[in-house]
């Protein structure tokens, strides 16, 4: 709830966050008291009753959705919004466009100290036709913040209730470790997911769809107002940096010595996907 209440702050703040993102209500719950323990300290069982945003002219559609590839080899969520027969320069042009939006939404975020989780399955986009009008965030519970750089924006930092004597990624330090959350959730696996399948859908290499997603992000660089103090630092990091963060899951899950409720993770590193020489080309 204090992660809903951040993000609609920044409505205040930024026009096209006002125009263009719209959130869940998820302020609602439904909770069964337990009389016994769960795992080793007293708690409810609930579920969030989640209200979706009023779109009647609009078909949302979860990211997640669009790099699902049949056995036949079609992308059923491109088919629907393009038609079966479309061409394959269609395809590639509306990935250009939820590359933008994406971008510009976390880039636009960052700005202003925060990050939400941007992977697929949290994103829904609004679309009229073929034209993406809006995104609609779900899954409030992991906004992740930077409060020196709330601050220096004057944004409220929200008051997290956390045990902060364990190491936790919602709260970080530098504009660094928020930026590595856009990296790691928006571009390799949100977007990539959708570039490598159309890219298997249409024999090209991965390579096509990494050029777009620079090309995008060149261009949001130009749009979106980053901090002076940075901007510099950002476009270096994203555009120029030869090595990207990595968000792993299946290593630190199998090294963990005894059985957790969390889902454990570390950053590890990778060739900065946007270098690829190849990726330069057409």
């Amino acid at each position: 709830m204090l992660a809903s209440v951040c993000l609609e702050s920044l409505h205040e703040r930024d026009n096209w966050l006002a125009a263009h993102l719209l959130l869940c209500d998820e302020n609602h719950w439904w909770a069964l008291r337990q009389s016994d323990l769960l795992e080793d300290d007293p708690g409810e069982l609930a579920c969030l009753i989640r209200h979706y945003p009023a779109l009647p002219s609009a078909t949302l559609i979860p990211m997640a959705a669009l790099p699902v590839i049949t056995a036949d080899g079609t992308l059923p969520a491109f088919d629907h919004l393009l038609g079966r027969t479309a061409r394959e320069d269609e395809a590639w042009t509306l990935f250009a466009d939820m590359t933008r939006a994406l971008l510009e939404l976390g880039l636009r975020c960052f700005a202003q100290g925060v990050m939400p989780e941007l992977h697929g399955q949290n994103v829904l986009l609004a679309f009229q036709g073929r034209r993406i009008v809006a995104l609609v965030l779900r899954d409030h519970d992991t906004l992740r913040i930077c409060p020196p750089l709330m601050q220096a924006q004057g944004v409220a930092v929200p008051d997290y209730m956390f045990d902060r004597s364990a190491p936790n990624t919602l709260e970080l330090d530098t504009p660094r470790e928020l930026l590595a959350y856009l990296q790691t959730l928006a571009i390799e696996v949100n977007l990539y997911a959708i570039l490598a399948a159309l890219a298997e859908r249409y024999g090209r290499e991965e390579a096509h769809g990494w050029h777009i997603v620079r090309t995008a992000l060149e261009a949001c660089l130009v749009r979106v107002p980053l901090p002076d103090e940075i901007a510099g630092q950002t476009k270096s990091l994203l555009l120029d940096e030869p090595i990207w963060p990595f968000k792993q899951l299946l290593a630190p899950l199998l090294a963990r010595p005894i059985l957790g409720t969390g889902m454990p993770s570390a950053m590890g590193q990778l060739v900065n996907p946007l270098l690829c020489p190849s990726s330069h080309n057409g």
